[in-house]
């Protein structure tokens, strides 16, 4: 009979003996192994992920902080290689402005300057991210708006909707409103 343990299962059967030895210095090899189980093959876990899930199993922040440089040194974590990933994968419908991009990666336990870096290396602009979202999230309002001969109380609601839209992914209304202005004189002048 074949029994099947994951990584969970067997960490969570160590006992109090086990975890004091990896609050001891020498305990070294045994708490990088931890967190490189906690890493997995994907690889992707950012260095503070890795340090909070090492502090909930209690080992000493010195040990994980020792831990964490000689991971990123192996390759094992990367915050910068993770922060590029995301400011690529927020374009078009999942669009999201640099501010709300910073709080993502923040959230995501990625280090402060690994997020500038990559925010500062992507050559688009918030105005360029602002236009993809509008094209591709709010499509059917800015036509709505451009098939309209008279601005109503229907087109401040819908030009409402679309900013506060823009709003909730960071985006600030000083560079939301003219890209969706302009996005509706376009569609407008070309249906004419």
């Amino acid at each position: 009979m074949k029994v099947s343990l994951s990584m969970k299962t067997i960490v969570d059967c160590l006992t109090e003996a086990d975890w004091e030895e990896c609050r001891e210095p020498d305990g070294y090899a045994r708490v990088r192994g931890l967190a490189i189980r906690y890493i997995g093959v994907a690889r992707r876990r950012t260095s503070g992920r890795v340090s909070a899930h090492l502090a909930d199993k209690g080992i000493a922040p010195d040990i994980i902080s020792i831990v964490i440089s000689d991971l990123e040194r192996d390759g094992y974590i990367d915050d910068y290689k993770l922060a590029c990933a995301v400011v690529r994968e927020r374009r078009g419908r999942k669009a999201e402005g640099e501010r709300a991009l910073r709080f993502r990666m923040r959230g995501l336990g990625m280090k402060g300057e690994a997020i500038e870096l990559a925010i500062d290396e992507e050559p688009i602009d918030d105005t360029t991210r602002v236009r993809e979202f509008l094209e591709t999230k709010c499509e059917q309002s800015i036509v709505q708006l451009a098939n309209m001969t008279e601005f109503s109380e229907t087109g401040l609601k819908i030009k409402s909707k679309v900013l506060r839209a823009c709003g909730g992914r960071g985006f600030e209304l000083s560079v939301a409103l003219p890209v969706f202005d302009a996005l509706v004189a376009e569609l407008r002048d070309s249906l004419i």
